[in-house]
C-alpha cells in the first residue's frame, strides 16, 4: 500500500455535509448486514481524522482484513457512499428527476398502461422545457417518435421538434463560447496587453449573437447574452449598464420559478454579482436594496448554505463599512466567527478574504485597535493572501496605520521599511502607498504632540491632492483616511 498523502475515501468522507453523513449511516444499516459493520468503524474513525495518515491508520487497525486489503475495502465504501449521496439527492437536481420520470414513463407504456404513461410524459416534456434541460429533451423527444412508430402514428412533428431543440442547444452553446472569452479577459485582465484586450472585445460585439437579444433562442441563452453585455460593459468601465444587464437576468430567473428552482445556484450568484456591480458603480443605495433582495432570495428554498453564508457576510461587512451603520456589527462578527467552522473548507479565497479584511477596517473606524489587528494578523498570516495581491498590500497600509495607533514606532518602523521594499521590487510603489509610508516614518520620528499634529496634517494634505475619483476607490475599498484623518486632528 502506498504511503500516499491523500487518499480517495478520505477526501470524499471529508466532502459530506452533517445532513449527508447523517443519511450515509442509516443507508449503511439498512444495506450493509452481518460482520460488515467494520467499514463503518474505519469510516467513522476516517471521519473523525483532521487529515489523512496512512501509518497511523495501519497501527490502528492492525490485523484487520479490511486494512490488508486497502484498495479493495476503499472501492467498496466509495460505490456505498456515491449510492448514499444519489439515494441523498433524488429529486433534488432537475436532471436526476428527469431522468427518473422518464423511466416511470417506460415502466407504465411497456406494460401498456398507455393512458397513465402519456399523463406522465406530457408532465415531463413541459418539465424539461421549463426547466431548458434541453439535452435530455431529447431523450423524451425520441421516446415520443417510438412510440408514435410502434402506434403507427405520423412522426413528422417530432422530427421537427427535435430540430428546434437541437438549434437551441447549438445557440446556448456558441452564446457560452462568446462568454468564456469575455470572461476569459477578466480573469486574467493584468496579462492582456490592451491592444488584445480591445481587439477580442470587439469581435465579441460584432459578432451577429451579440446584436440583438432576439438572437438568444432560449433564456439560457439570453442569461449568456446579458452576461456578455454586462461584462464588456465592466471591462469598459461603464458600470451603470454592468448593473443593467445583471438585473435584467436576476428579473428574468424571479419570473420564472420553476427554471429558478431547477438552476438555484445559478440564481444565487447572479443575484450576488449584481450586488457586486452595484458596489463597483458606488451605487450604494441601489446595492443595499439587491443585498435585502438577497436576504429574501436565500430563502427561497434550501441548498447551497455555504455560498448563503459566503454572501450573507461578505455584503453586510461590506455595506457596514460603507454606511457606517455599527448598529448590527458586533452581532454579525459574533454570529460569523459561530458560523464559520462549519463552512471555512468551502470559503473562496476571494470571499473570505474581504470578510476578514472589511472586519478589520471596522472595528480600526470605530476606535477598536486591537480587534482590528487581530483580523489583520489572521489576514497576513493566511497562507494564500499574496495571491491576492492588492488586498495584501491594503492589509499592510493597515497593519502600519495600527501599530502606529498602538505606539509600536520601532515595529511600525521595521514594517514600513519591508513594505517599501515590497512595493518597490513588484513595481506597485504608487502616490498614496509613498503618502501612507512618509506618514508612519514621520510619525516614528515625532514624539511631541505638535509635531504628531503637523504628520496628521501632512498626510491629509497629500491625499487631498490626489484626483478625487481615485481617492474615492481608495476609500470605497479600503478605509476613508481622511475621515479617520479629521478624527485624529479634533483631538488636538
Amino acid at each position: 500500500m502506498s504511503k500516499e498523502k491523500n487518499d480517495e475515501l478520505f477526501d470524499l468522507i471529508h466532502t459530506m455535509t452533517k445532513a449527508e453523513k447523517r443519511y450515509f449511516k442509516v443507508f449503511f444499516s439498512n444495506h450493509v448486514i452481518g460482520d460488515q459493520n467494520k467499514y463503518m468503524i474505519l469510516y467513522d474513525y476516517m471521519a473523525r481524522q483532521e487529515a489523512f495518515n496512512w501509518e497511523k491508520l495501519e497501527r490502528k487497525f492492525k490485523g484487520e482484513k479490511f486494512i490488508k486489503h486497502y484498495s479493495k475495502t476503499k472501492g467498496y465504501l466509495i460505490d456505498l457512499i456515491l449510492k448514499s449521496l444519489r439515494r441523498f439527492g433524488a429529486g433534488k437536481d432537475p436532471k436526476d428527476l428527469i431522468i427518473e420520470k422518464l423511466r416511470n414513463v417506460r415502466i407504465l407504456y411497456n406494460k401498456s398502461l398507455f393512458s397513465q404513461s402519456d399523463k406522465l410524459f406530457k408532465k415531463l416534456k413541459k418539465y424539461c422545457y421549463d426547466t431548458e434541460e434541453f439535452n435530455l429533451l431529447l431523450e423524451v423527444l425520441e421516446f415520443e417518435h417510438w412510440r408514435a412508430y410502434d402506434h403507427s402514428l405520423i412522426r413528422e412533428h417530432v422530427s421537427t421538434e427535435r430540430f428546434e431543440v437541437l438549434s437551441k442547444i447549438d445557440n446556448i452553446f456558441e452564446f457560452g463560447l462568446l462568454y468564456s472569452r469575455v470572461l476569459a479577459i477578466i480573469i486574467k485582465e493584468d496579462n492582456w496587453v490592451d491592444e488584445e484586450r480591445i481587439k477580442v472585445v470587439n469581435e465579441i460585439l460584432d459578432h451577429p449573437l451579440t446584436q440583438n437579444l432576439e438572437m438568444a433562442q432560449s433564456l439560457t441563452a439570453q442569461f449568456s447574452y446579458n452576461s456578455i453585455h454586462s461584462l464588456v460593459n465592466h471591462l469598459n468601465g461603464n458600470y451603470d449598464k454592468t448593473c443593467y444587464f445583471q438585473a435584467i437576468s436576476v428579473d428574468t430567473y424571479e419570473a420564472h420559478p420553476v427554471l429558478l428552482k431547477a438552476n438555484y445556484k445559478a440564481y444565487l450568484l447572479t443575484l450576488g454579482n449584481l450586488v457586486t456591480m452595484y458596489y463597483n458603480a458606488q451605487n450604494f443605495e441601489e446595492m443595499h436594496v439587491n443585498y435585502q433582495r438577497l436576504l429574501k432570495g436565500h430563502a427561497f428554498q434550501k441548498g447551497y448554505e455555504h455560498i448563503k453564508f459566503e454572501q450573507r457576510y461578505m455584503f453586510a461587512m461590506l455595506l457596514t463599512k460603507i454606511r457606517k451603520d455599527y448598529s448590527q456589527f458586533d452581532t454579525q462578527v459574533k454570529d460569523f466567527k459561530t458560523e464559520l467552522s462549519q463552512f471555512k473548507d468551502s470559503l473562496t479565497l476571494i470571499k473570505e478574504t474581504d470578510i476578514y479584511f472589511n472586519i478589520a477596517i471596522v472595528y480600526f473606524e470605530r476606535g477598536m485597535i486591537n480587534e482590528s489587528l487581530d483580523w489583520v494578523n489572521s489576514l497576513l498570516n493566511h497562507p494564500n493572501i499574496e495571491e491576492r495581491q492588492y488586498l495584501y498590500i491594503y492589509t499592510r497600509a493597515i497593519d502600519l496605520l495600527i501599530h502606529t495607533e498602538l505606539g509600536n514606532m520601532n515595529l511600525a518602523t521595521y514594517k514600513s521599511d519591508a513594505l517599501y521594499k515590497y512595493l518597490r521590487n513588484h513595481k506597485k510603489l504608487d502616490p498614496f502607498s509613498k503618502a501612507v509610508l512618509s506618514f508612519v516614518r514621520a510619525m516614528s520620528r515625532h514624539r511631541d504632540k505638535y509635531e504628531r499634529q503637523s504628520a496628521y496634517s501632512k498626510f491629509r494634505d497629500e491625499l487631498l491632492t490626489m484626483d478625487k475619483s481615485d481617492y474615492e476607490k481608495i476609500a470605497n475599498d479600503q478605509l476613508d483616511y481622511l475621515d479617520w484623518l479629521n478624527a485624529k486632528l479634533e483631538q488636538y
